[in-house]
């Protein structure tokens, strides 16, 4: 049971010569009951709380020449916000609680 409130913004600036560079600032305002995995206990257990943070990523990519793909470099949670959220996609988390640096490589044939 959570009420989850999130503000995306991002601006997003293209060069000629091929860069991209992206900030995505994210304010949320998360409250209701949270899972908490409890290791001095067995199992999960409820627990009410709330937390209201921003969180910011960066994005940097560069087209290849010849278009033959894109070499991207994208920083999650660059000041290291410390924050309590509760995901509802266990798979594919949609804010990540610590620093994280993501390298991609996309090619197009």
């Amino acid at each position: 049971e959570l009420e989850t409130h999130k503000v995306p913004l991002g601006i997003k600036v293209f060069c000629p010569y091929g860069f991209t560079v992206e900030l995505k600032p994210t304010y949320v305002d998360q409250k209701g009951i949270f899972d908490f995995e409890d290791f001095a206990f067995t199992g999960i257990h409820p627990e009410p709380g709330s937390d209201q943070f921003l969180t910011t990523d960066v994005v940097l990519s560069y087209r290849l020449p010849r278009r033959l793909g894109i070499l991207t470099v994208e920083a999650r949670n660059i000041f290291d916000e410390d924050f309590q959220f509760q995901s509802m996609d266990w798979a594919r988390p949609e804010l990540t609680p610590e620093q994280l640096v993501l390298f991609k490589l996309q090619l197009s044939f």
